[in-house]
C-alpha cells in the first residue's frame, strides 16, 4: 500500500519519490490515493495565496485589491508548477486530437505523440488557465475586501478548493476504471482498465467522507453538504461526456485523455463553487 501511495504521488506531483519496484499491483492500487494527492495538490498551490493576502492586510498600510489577484494567478502557476503540467499537456493533446477534422483514430493517436502544440490547443489551454484563475479569484473575493478578512469565509473557501482537487483526480479514478485502453502499450496503459475494484472503492469512501464532512462537524453543513454532492454530480457527467468523446475519436481513453478530464473537472468545480457563493 505504501509503495502505491509513493506511485500517485511520482505520477501526479514533483515530489521527490524514491524510485522503487513497482509491481502490477502497486499501480492498479495507486488510483485510491489519487484524491489524497489531489488535495495535496490543492494546499500547496494554495500556500502563496495565503501568504500574498495575509502580507497585504497585516503588513501594508494600503490595500489595493491588487494582491488577490496576484494571489489568483499565483495559484494557477503554482499548480501547474507542483504537477509538471503534466495533466495540461494531456489536455493540450487531446484538443489537438479531438480538432481534427475527418482524422482516422491512429491519426489522433498520432497527434497525442506529437510534442508540439497547434492553434487549437494553444487557444484551449489559454482559456482554461484564464478560467481557472478567475475562479479562484472570485471564489475568495467573497470572503476579502477592502474593510474586512472573514477568517472562516477564507476557511470555507480553502475546503471548496481542496474539494475540488479532490474532484478532479477522482474523475481520473472513475475514467480509468471503466475505460479502455486504445493501444497495446504505453503508461497509463497499466492504470486504464486495470484499477482495482478496491482503489476505486477507496477512492470513493475519501471523496464521500469530504463531501459529508460539514455534516458532520459543521451546526449548518447540510447545505455545503448537499452543493457539494450536486457539484459531483457535474464532474460524474463531465467523465461520462469525456469516456464517450475518446471512445468515439481514438476507441478507448489514454493518458491524455485522463489529463484533460482531470483538469476540466477542476474548472468545472472551481467555476461552480464560485457561483454558488455568488447567489
Amino acid at each position: 500500500m505504501l509503495k502505491s501511495f509513493f506511485l500517485a504521488l511520482s505520477l501526479l506531483t514533483r515530489i521527490p519519490v524514491k524510485n522503487f519496484s513497482y509491481e502490477d499491483k502497486h499501480w492498479s492500487f495507486a488510483p485510491a490515493f489519487f484524491p489524497i494527492c489531489g488535495m495535496f495538490y490543492s494546499l500547496v498551490s494554495l500556500i502563496p495565496f495565503a501568504l500574498f493576502f495575509s502580507a497585504a492586510f497585516f503588513l501594508s498600510s494600503s490595500k489595493t485589491g491588487f494582491e488577490t489577484v496576484l494571489s489568483a494567478i499565483a495559484y494557477t502557476a503554482v499548480g501547474a508548477w507542483f504537477t509538471r503540467g503534466f495533466h495540461l499537456d494531456g489536455f493540450c493533446d487531446a484538443c489537438d486530437a479531438f480538432s481534427a477534422m475527418s482524422a482516422s483514430k491512429e491519426k489522433r493517436l498520432e497527434i497525442m505523440k506529437d510534442p508540439r502544440i497547434g492553434s487549437s490547443a494553444a487557444v484551449a489551454l489559454f482559456i482554461l488557465l484564464i478560467l481557472k484563475t478567475v475562479c479562484v479569484l472570485f471564489l475568495f473575493l467573497n470572503c476579502f475586501s477592502l474593510e474586512y478578512y472573514d477568517f472562516s469565509a477564507f476557511f470555507l473557501c480553502v475546503f471548496f478548493v481542496v474539494l475540488s482537487g479532490a474532484f478532479a483526480r477522482f474523475a481520473m479514478v472513475l475514467l480509468a476504471y471503466f475505460g479502455k485502453y486504445p493501444k497495446k502499450d504505453g503508461t497509463a496503459a497499466k492504470i486504464v482498465g486495470k484499477v482495482a475494484p478496491s482503489a476505486f472503492y477507496s477512492a470513493m469512501a475519501i471523496i464521500i467522507f469530504l463531501i459529508c464532512s460539514p455534516f458532520l462537524f459543521l451546526p449548518e453543513g447540510r447545505y455545503l453538504t448537499i452543493i457539494s454532492f450536486s457539484i459531483f454530480t457535474a464532474v460524474i457527467l463531465n467523465v461520462l461526456y469525456w469516456k464517450k468523446k475518446s471512445d468515439r475519436m481514438i476507441g478507448g481513453v489514454n493518458g491524455d485523455i485522463l489529463g484533460a478530464c482531470c483538469e476540466s473537472s477542476e474548472v468545472l468545480g472551481l467555476a461552480a463553487y464560485s457561483i454558488v457563493l455568488q447567489l
